[in-house]
């Protein structure tokens, strides 16, 4: 349908939220699934929740404009998540998967963040306070998402991931740092031995 006016590109722009929204409770599922956090886990299926509402929410501003703009896919949101999908199939780490799901819901938080202003902003311009009210609850609801998820990995999450890293070095070098440290660890410690007892036996 052809935007000719401020409308058209309101009821455009709640369509494609929608299209959004849908997209991303497919995903939510998928990525969950792989995070070994808890309370990342948790935060992910509360959110799918949380979006189901919003689903809610915008089919009834849809319904209340009384016509309907043609269904398109949200081209955008079909990137976020099928970047998301083929990185996080290449992790093999379970701290560095947890690491990156956070930064993909971010990035989809982030998505629908800026969908949801614009859509209020252009429902104010419109006049339509009931619709600005709907939209400014559900903008709040992201954004309390975006910060949770930011505590989680600022909290433990990218701390595991990058401790996994440097473990990752070690191998990669042949733990040569480690092992040198551990022989002259070994040596100094000798002096303490009871030979005839074994090295285990301190």
């Amino acid at each position: 349908m052809p935007a000719t006016s401020l409308d058209d590109l309101y009821l455009q722009k709640l369509q494609l939220v929608l299209e959004a929204e849908e997209q991303g409770l497919d995903a939510i599922p998928q990525l969950a699934q792989m995070v070994r956090d808890t309370k990342l886990r948790d935060m992910l299926q509360t959110h799918r929740r949380q979006s189901q509402e919003h689903v809610r929410r915008l089919e009834q501003l849809i319904a209340a404009r009384g016509r309907r703009a043609p269904k398109e896919e949200c081209v955008s949101m079909r990137a976020l998540i099928e970047e998301a999908q083929d990185t996080v199939a290449m992790i093999e780490d379970p701290d560095t998967i947890d690491a990156f799901v956070i930064g993909a819901q971010q990035a989809i938080e982030h998505h629908e963040i800026a969908a949801y202003g614009t859509a209020r902003s252009w429902a104010r311009q419109l006049g339509l306070d009931a619709d600005v009210d709907v939209l400014q609850k559900t903008l709040d609801e992201e954004r309390e998402a975006d910060e949770l998820l930011s505590t989680i990995a600022e909290g433990r999450v990218n701390e595991r991931a990058a401790q996994s890293a440097e473990r990752e070095v070690g191998i990669a070098s042949g733990g040569r740092a480690d092992q040198s440290q551990q022989r002259e660890q070994s040596r100094g410690d000798l002096t303490g031995v009871d030979v005839k007892r074994g090295a285990d036996m301190r």
